[in-house]
């Protein structure tokens, strides 16, 4: 069961606020199994401060890395350099003019 990865980092997050932090890391895992960040660095927090195991932070960490392993693209990546480097002249040249 997997899900919407929004969803299970919401709930996690809901959980977590009414004491349910066993079940917030169960949400968070799988949240970061399907490529949610927020649910990833979650996991982490929660195994640096005892709440989350050593299992549990590894299926987060290899589950999130797997999924960004296949979301990797080579066209997509040549396709998005360009445009985030075009993103970044664009700011540069917005903040040189605010400061005009």
């Amino acid at each position: 069961m997997k899900g919407c990865e929004y969803a299970r980092f919401h709930i996690g997050l809901e959980e977590f606020k009414i004491g349910n932090i066993d079940r917030a890391i169960k949400h968070w895992v799988i949240g970061a199994s399907i490529g949610h960040k927020g649910s990833c660095d979650n996991v982490e927090v929660g195994f640096t401060r005892g709440h989350a195991t050593k299992a549990q932070y590894e299926e987060a960490m290899c589950g999130y890395q797997l999924y960004l392993d296949e979301t990797k693209n080579e066209t997509r990546d040549k396709v998005r350099l360009p445009i985030q480097m075009d993103k970044a002249s664009k700011m540069r040249e917005y903040e040189k003019n605010r400061t005009r």
